[in-house]
């Protein structure tokens, strides 16, 4: 079986997931060999990175940047608006 690790995770946070539920499935993502994990909350407008090193919060202006997509940058209030608002 052939396993192949992410060095990046992104995670569309439901509704129905409790916190524990969340912090679970970001350590699970890190303790797997990724190196980050965003989350992504349509409900309140936040992203969060998270590292080994620790958290980081973005608001709606702030660039996503990563060493892992040298080419890519986002601004995390376009991951993080609501789905009906994205065309």
């Amino acid at each position: 079986m052939l396993r192949v690790r992410s060095a990046a995770r992104t995670s569309i946070l439901s509704p129905s997931e409790s916190a524990v539920d969340v912090r679970r499935k970001v350590g699970d993502y890190l303790r797997a060999g990724s190196s980050e994990v965003w989350l992504v909350d349509h409900s309140n407008g936040e992203v969060q990175l998270h590292m080994a090193a620790g958290i980081r919060d973005l608001q709606a202006a702030d660039e996503l940047e990563s060493p892992l997509l040298p080419a890519f940058s986002v601004v995390a209030a376009s991951l993080a608006a609501p789905p009906s608002l994205v065309k």
